[in-house]
């Protein structure tokens, strides 16, 4: 409720209003780190297994729906990806034509946009570890 009610605040709204939507969206995410700090500072000295941070074994193999035969994650992983991310590649081809003039653009802007995503993939995982674990139980 604390962000909710910064992010609608006449200070937050104005400034959005002055600036790009890139720079809004970075405020944005820098914005949220002041929950996950918080969660940060009542995680010290909580084990990594409370947490759910574990390596994984990508050769682990997981069964299939409707009695298909299992699979491993270093398999199974990769193709989830491509029936997700293609069906939206595609709408976007089709919303989007591609325009090469625009690609030495997309280039230069991709370390920053991989930089985001990584950035608010890490903030995501950290607040869903927290509140799956028992720091986020009242006893």
């Amino acid at each position: 409720m604390a962000m909710a009610a910064i992010k609608r605040g006449a200070a937050c709204t104005a400034w959005t209003a002055r600036v790009s939507y890139a720079a809004g969206m970075v405020a944005d995410s820098l914005l949220e780190l002041i929950p996950c700090l918080l969660l940060a500072l009542t995680a010290i000295g909580v084990g990594r297994r409370t947490l759910f941070l574990t390596r994984g074994d990508l050769r682990a193999q997981h069964p299939l729906p409707f009695g298909l035969p299992t699979v491993s994650w270093a398999l199974l992983g990769p193709a989830l990806a491509v029936l997700f991310a293609g069906p939206l590649a595609l709408q976007l081809i089709l919303k989007v034509p591609p325009d090469p003039r625009l690609l030495s653009g997309a280039l230069t802007s991709l370390p920053l946009a991989l930089a985001f995503a990584a950035f608010d993939a890490a903030q995501e995982e950290f607040r869903f570890a927290w509140c799956c674990s028992r720091g986020s139980r009242p006893w």
